[in-house]
């Protein structure tokens, strides 16, 4: 079984996706802001991230920035989910393997993970 961390400061969203994941057949970790899923990356090597971009104290860029210099998890691959006006460009310049717009639909969410764990 699959292990996704959904990384989302708004506490209902983040039950959404989780609920969604776990329904779908994933194990999943949560945090909250960056700080914390840089820790939860090191730690349980999640097989994807779920990273929102607009997050408390470090910002989605730039905790997905910090985990590509990272060497425990440079190779994991992150999926940016955001509401805000943000190029694709721009979430891969910071190493996200793909971009989300919010609202996210469920399918387009689990597609996302699957896409992202076959490589």
């Amino acid at each position: 079984m699959a292990l996704v961390l959904v990384v989302e400061d708004n506490v209902d969203e983040r039950a959404v996706y989780v609920a969604l994941l776990f329904y779908n057949g994933y194990e999943v970790l949560e945090a909250g802001d960056g700080q914390e899923a840089i820790q939860l990356a090191k730690s349980a090597s999640p097989d994807v991230i779920l990273m929102d971009v607009r997050l408390p104290t470090l910002n989605g860029l730039l905790t997905t920035e910090i985990l590509r210099a990272t060497p425990e998890t440079e190779s994991i691959p992150v999926i940016c989910m955001t509401g805000w006006d943000l190029s694709r460009e721009r979430a891969q310049e910071s190493g996200c393997q793909q971009l989300l717009r919010k609202p996210i639909p469920p399918t387009m969410l689990v597609d996302a993970v699957k896409n992202a764990l076959a490589g």
